[in-house]
């Protein structure tokens, strides 16, 4: 998959893309699709709803109709903890990191 998004060693014509990506394929690096699609809302849906930005790190979130089905169980306490020693998601924009410090977040 990885040869895939990277075009290394596999050449696909416009066909093929347009195929792979009517089959849901994203050519977009995995841990960026999880940060635009899951990670960066949840923390911004996190702070709407509760006025804060101070995740417990056990808090996962609920499978309740507030959040998207696709975000329940996600370990975001966790996830945030990890980020804020660098464990993951380092390489998100500038812009993603100065939204989320407006919010509360100290990353």
């Amino acid at each position: 998959m990885s040869h895939l998004r990277s075009g290394k060693g596999i050449k696909l014509d416009e066909e093929d893309k347009r195929s792979l990506e009517a089959l849901g394929f994203s050519y977009e690096d995995p841990s960026t699709k999880r940060w635009n699609s899951v990670v960066f809302p949840a923390l911004c849906q996190y702070w709407q709803e509760n006025g804060m930005a101070d995740i417990p790190v056990k808090f996962k979130i609920p499978a309740t109709d507030d959040w998207p089905v696709k975000w329940h169980g996600l370990a975001l306490g966790q996830t945030l903890s990890e980020m804020r020693r660098g464990k993951t998601f380092q390489t998100v924009s500038e812009q993603d990191r100065k939204d989320l410090r407006c919010l509360g977040y100290d990353l």
